[in-house]
């Protein structure tokens, strides 16, 4: 403020100091009679105002927070990959059937879309369609899986709970309650994980419900000693 006021007052003494000396700006003259002669002084004040704006700039600063992508291991991609290819195969596709190749683009390699495709227009063609139990629950309930480079073997089991049914009438044809023994072989490319092969090894039924067992070079399954063998009931391994 201190600037601003000298910088005025020094701007009204040089307009002062102007208008003085200035030939061009002087008053005329003023002739008196002698009888009536007198001294009239004229004082001519000036006013100058000077105004100061004062600008205020308000800065907004928007802060955004990115979440880092979850990474996730070439285990739990394999393992996910699995569950969707499976309820695909056990439910999506089925009920009702959908033939589309399009269903298995990020599950399965292009060889095996085709023929998934071919299986559920088979389906269609005999009025069928497939409905799977107990959808909240996955249908991987164990798996070991081993990673060599690009390619990954899987022994896992499977949790195989569905009706087929008519098309038509939606009656049920026949319900299946079972677990299998598969293995699996899921392929890493430019399309990620995608399952390239699956064959059943094993599924049994003695009359107390579904039961897989497993023999050969074994020492654990899970987290059971399996000795070289061992049985799975849906729900856990024993030996």
């Amino acid at each position: 403020m201190n600037v601003i006021r000298l910088a005025a007052v020094l701007a009204v003494s040089a307009l002062l100091a102007g208008a003085c000396s200035s030939s061009d700006d002087a008053a005329p003259a003023v002739t008196v009679p002698t009888s009536e002669a007198s001294s009239t002084t004229s004082t001519t004040s000036t006013s100058t105002t000077t105004t100061t704006s004062t600008t205020s700039t308000t800065t907004t600063t928007s802060t955004t927070t990115t979440e880092a992508p979850v990474e996730t291991t070439d285990e739990e991609q394999i393992l996910d990959v699995i569950e969707r290819y499976w309820r695909t195969i056990l439910n999506d596709a089925y009920d009702p059937p959908n033939p589309s190749p399009e269903l298995w683009n990020d599950l399965t390699t292009p060889e095996n879309r085709t023929i998934l495709a071919e299986r559920v227009q088979t389906r269609i063609d005999n009025g069928e369609g497939v409905a799977a139990f107990n959808l909240d629950e996955p249908f991987v309930t164990s798996a070991d899986v081993t990673v060599v480079d690009a390619l990954a073997i899987v022994f896992m089991c499977l949790r195989s709970e569905s009706r087929s049914f008519d098309l038509e009438t939606g009656e049920t044809i026949e319900e299946v309650r079972r677990v299998v023994l598969r293995r699996m072989e899921v392929a890493n490319g430019a399309e990620g994980w995608l399952v390239r092969a699956s064959e059943t090894i094993e599924t049994f039924d003695l009359g107390n419900g579904p039961r897989v067992y497993v023999g050969g070079s074994l020492e654990t399954l899970g987290a059971v000693a399996a000795e070289g063998l061992a049985v799975y009931d849906g729900q856990e391994w024993s030996p």
